[in-house]
Formats: structure tokens, sequence, C-alpha cells
């Protein structure tokens, strides 16, 4: 879990994306966020779930994740704000 930086779904394919490689398998995002719900993962859009621990940057629109600018859904971002916010708390 740990080496996951985000998950990507496109067409009912999900994409873990690891430090260096790429694994595709068939699933669905909503069954891998409430598996990973306690895991320090976030859903900033329909398409990504990220892992907080990589998480390097927040733009207006985008977040990035290691060097990948990922969309940041609008209805999401205060939340996110929030979630990152109280996760970099506890982490010091």
């Amino acid at each position: 879990m740990r080496d996951i930086r985000y998950i990507e779904v496109r067409e009912h394919l999900l994409t873990y994306h690891l430090g260096g490689e790429d694994i595709t398998v068939r699933g669905q995002m909503d069954k891998v966020e409430s598996e990973l719900a306690d895991c320090h993962f976030y859903r900033i859009y329909k398409s990504y779930l990220v892992n907080l621990d990589y998480v390097v940057g927040v733009g207006a629109t985008t977040v990035r994740v290691g060097e990948d600018d990922l969309c940041l859904s609008r209805a999401r971002k205060k939340d996110f704000m929030q979630t990152l916010a109280d996760y970099l708390g506890s982490a010091v």
C-alpha cells in the first residue's frame, strides 16, 4: 500500500501508479476507495484516488503527486484541503 502513489480509473480499468511502474487491473474505484479508506487515500476527482503521503503540491485545479499533475474536483477541493491539512498536522 505504501508504494501506491495514486490510482486512476478509465473504462473499468484501475491503474495503480507506483514508484517506477504501473499495474493495471479490472476493477471498480468505489470498491478500492472503501478498502483504502483507513490508509490515507483521498479521492480528488472521479478518476483519481491519491495517497496523501505523495502529495507535493496543490494548485487551483490540480494536485501534484510526485511529478504528475492530476485534476482536482472543485466540489471536493475544500474537503481535500482540510483532510490534507489534518493529515500533515498529525504527521508532525
